[in-house]
This record gives structure tokens, C-alpha cells and sequence, in this order.
């Protein structure tokens, strides 16, 4: 008789030090890329996919984005990019997906005109863990900055 009350109690300590475990992991895998993207030390992965309002469609590899992206510079001088304001960061149970939500505010000079442009963007992005780095999968932003994303 006393075997069978142990055996349900023990599965319960057991599914709770699981669930402490992988609430602890997600945590730590939560701070460790709150860190580098406030830091500014992102990393893409090869396989991105990127869209802002500065391309007409979404481009589809880091090498096309360096690329495509080499021809938006030189369209703009003086570039500044403000801190990241992260509104909302959640990681997979699994602690190998993300996805985050945000702004950062944006300004460059236009290099035909000279006339200065600033905005904060704002963005909704996909990480994934490669090799325990957290690398950009996926980013999507758009030039309208929300109610809760402000400067």
C-alpha cells in the first residue's frame, strides 16, 4: 500500500525539477540573446530572409543581403542606428527558436538630396541556435512606428 503513494509523488517531484530545468534553460537562453542583440553583436544566419521598406521584396540569403545591402548604402550618408527597444522576447521550450518583437530608431541623410530622414522602424523577428549561437533567421520591419514603440 505505502508503494503505491510514493510512486505518484515521486512523478510529481520529478515532472516539477523538469519544468524547473527548462524554465531555468529558457531563461538563460532568453538573457544570453537579449545580450547580443542590445549589444549589437547579431549574427545572421546563411539562409536569412530580410524585408524592410527599403527593398521591394524580401531577400532570401545573408550573401544577397550584403549585396543588396552594399547598393542601399550608397544611397545614404551618415547612417545612425539608435538602441534597440525590445517589447517582447520569447524563446522556445526547446531554447534552439525565438522570435522577438521592437524598434530602433533610424536616420541617414540621403545621399542625392542631402535631406535628413528619421524614423524608428519597427521589426519582428525569427532567431535560431546554430552551434549555441543565436543567429537571425528571419527579419521583417516596416517604417511605422506603433503606439508602444516610440522614440
Amino acid at each position: 500500500m505505502r508503494s503505491t503513494r510514493i510512486v505518484p509523488g515521486v512523478i510529481v517531484v520529478v515532472a516539477f525539477l523538469i519544468g524547473l530545468s527548462v524554465s531555468r534553460a529558457q531563461s538563460s537562453a532568453e538573457q544570453e540573446l537579449r545580450r547580443a542583440i542590445e549589444s549589437g553583436q547579431m549574427q545572421s544566419a546563411d539562409d536569412l530572409i530580410f524585408w524592410s521598406g527599403a527593398f521591394d521584396h524580401p531577400i532570401i540569403g545573408k550573401a544577397n543581403l550584403e549585396t543588396q545591402g552594399a547598393e542601399i548604402a550608397k544611397t545614404r550618408k551618415n547612417e545612425k542606428r539608435g538602441p534597440e527597444k525590445i517589447e517582447r522576447l520569447v524563446v522556445s521550450t526547446s531554447g534552439d527558436l525565438a522570435y522577438d518583437y521592437g524598434a530602433a530608431p533610424l536616420e541617414f541623410d540621403d545621399a542625392q538630396t542631402g535631406t535628413h530622414v528619421s524614423f524608428t522602424p519597427t521589426h519582428l523577428r525569427v532567431w535560431k541556435r546554430e552551434k549555441g549561437v543565436w543567429k537571425l533567421a528571419a527579419a521583417f520591419m516596416r517604417p511605422n512606428p506603433s503606439k508602444i514603440c516610440t522614440e
